[in-house]
């Protein structure tokens, strides 16, 4: 009896393995190998999956369409040049602006290498005609296991349109290197090692995640806009790197208020962001930061496009510093939040910025060693500030060879530091210019004001009430003073 019931096993698990092998071969049949085009041709779902197992070309005399649901599978380093039009699962009801990611997840185009280490370029846009460029979009597809979600050559002669897109297990989500502006809307980047490479790209309402670092060279990441978005780091990328962008001719080149870093939620990276040039920066919240919120170097670019503009945005948890300025020409840090930062250097650390406004923001409990520090600065406006409940170990505003620096107009209240303001060895004819400030309830470890080695000082109507100096045997309370030094 053992020995029969072992027989019918051995029996069942054959037919049934057989079975699997027809299954196996039917499926291995229905693969359509994906062959070259010049025709306008329409990649349906009943011929799915294409295989691409040779380099196929979409000549510049068709148009492509490929129907939601196609999977198109790369094998090994076989890819598809795209010279013509292109429509990758754009139906009309696959942009849904609600959704970072695909519109529709149960049937999208999925665009996959066979490789588990991606091999395969994928897809390579390369234009022929610059008179006559054709329309290439890309909506509701998946792009997964290849070299590049999409290339394009500097033969690119018009942008092309990405909607509810996800793109992981990737190199470079996007890699071009022409002057036009792609458009990237709504799509989800993750477990990629760079969003981009080169080239210029406008991100809105998209989702980063789980990626090496934004772009793979600061120094090439020009014109570029990221709007509306969420970009998480894991604590040790710089989360949004870029070298410039753009003003729209508009505005006269100096708002940027269409290409620029605004409304995003910026968290857990090392630096938030990291600039090269004239960028406007704008209601973004910044969090989380092992290092800078916003680190701006060297922007060298002429014209408007030197100024950068901070503004509307909030800084919370950041260890290092908020914001830091290194040969910045000119610098506009107006109407920002600040909270809640524990054992940083400074809140704001500049060097060698020629000029330089910090008005109308609000610094509120934090404790840093300093909470600004201007080295080398030319001309520095502090004014209509507010400045509470903070602790500060070296005091609150500390600025070395400088040329003029205003402080006015701000409120100073509930401090704990070890001076309001410590101003030295300015260039000769340097000015300190203290006026119209109010000052309620400072603790501090010295002196208001220190001024060293300034041709210079005056200080003028300014609101000194009920402040506690810890290392005098004096108390002032409830005084104003006007004094011209």
């Amino acid at each position: 009896f053992l020995l029969l019931l072992a027989l019918l096993i051995m029996l069942s698990l054959y037919t049934l393995s057989a079975y699997i092998c027809l299954w196996c071969f039917l499926l291995s049949d229905a693969q359509t190998p994906l062959q070259s085009y010049s025709v306008d041709t329409t990649l349906t779902l009943a011929q799915s999956p294409y295989i691409v197992n040779s380099y196929v070309t979409f000549a510049s005399t068709a148009n492509i369409v490929i129907e939601n649901g196609v999977e198109i599978v790369f094998i090994d380093r076989y890819f598809i040049s795209v010279f013509g039009g292109l429509n990758c699962g754009c139906d009309g009801s696959t942009i849904d602006n609600s959704v970072k990611g695909l519109a529709n997840n149960r049937s999208f185009v999925h665009m996959v290498g066979n490789a588990s280490v991606p091999t395969t370029t994928g897809l390579f846009i390369n234009h022929v005609d610059s008179n006559n460029p054709p329309v290439v979009q890309f909506c509701n597809t998946l792009f997964e296991r290849t070299q590049n979600g999409i290339t394009s050559t500097q033969q690119q002669f018009a942008p092309y349109t990405v909607h509810n897109c996800e793109f992981r297990t990737i190199n470079k989500a996007i890699y071009h290197s022409s002057a036009v502006i792609n458009e990237i809307y709504n799509s989800h980047f993750h477990h990629i090692n760079h969003v981009k490479s080169a080239g210029n790209a406008v991100y809105d309402n998209c989702l980063f995640e789980h990626f090496g670092k934004f772009s793979y060279q600061t120094s090439a990441a020009v014109n570029i806009a990221v709007h509306n978005s969420e970009i998480y780091g894991n604590g040790i990328q710089v989360c949004l790197n870029i070298q410039s962008v753009i003003a729209t001719a508009s505005d006269g080149g100096d708002s940027h208020a269409q290409y620029g870093i605004y409304n995003n939620l910026i968290s857990n990276c090392l630096d938030g962001v990291e600039v090269w040039s004239g960028v406007h920066i704008a209601n973004n919240t910044i969090t989380n930061c092992s290092r800078f919120a916003i680190h701006a170097t060297t922007t060298t670019t002429s014209g408007n496009n030197n100024k950068l503009l901070i503004s509307g945005n909030t800084f919370e948890r950041i260890d290092t510093a908020d914001i830091v300025l290194n040969a910045v020409p000119t610098a506009q840090i107006v109407d920002n939040h600040f909270m809640s930062h524990q054992h940083g250097d400074a809140c704001v650390s500049a060097t060698n910025v020629e000029h330089m406004l910090i008005a109308h923001n609000e610094f509120i409990q934090l404790e840093h060693d300093r909470l600004m520090v201007f080295n080398h600065c030319a001309v520095v406006n502090v004014t209509d500030n507010r400045f509470a409940f903070s602790t500060h170990r070296h005091g609150l505003l500390s600025s070395i060879a400088g040329v003029d620096l205003e402080i006015s107009r701000n409120r100073f209240e509930h401090n704990t530091v070890a001076f309001v303001a410590d101003v030295r060895e300015f260039e000769v004819g340097g000015v300190l210019d203290v006026f119209d400030n109010v000052m309620t309830t400072q603790t501090l470890s010295t002196y208001l004001f220190t001024a060293d080695g300034i041709d210079e000082v005056y200080i003028d109507s300014n609101e000194i009430v009920e402040n506690v100096v810890l290392d005098s045997n004096t108390t002032t309370t409830t005084t104003t003073t006007t004094r011209r030094l």
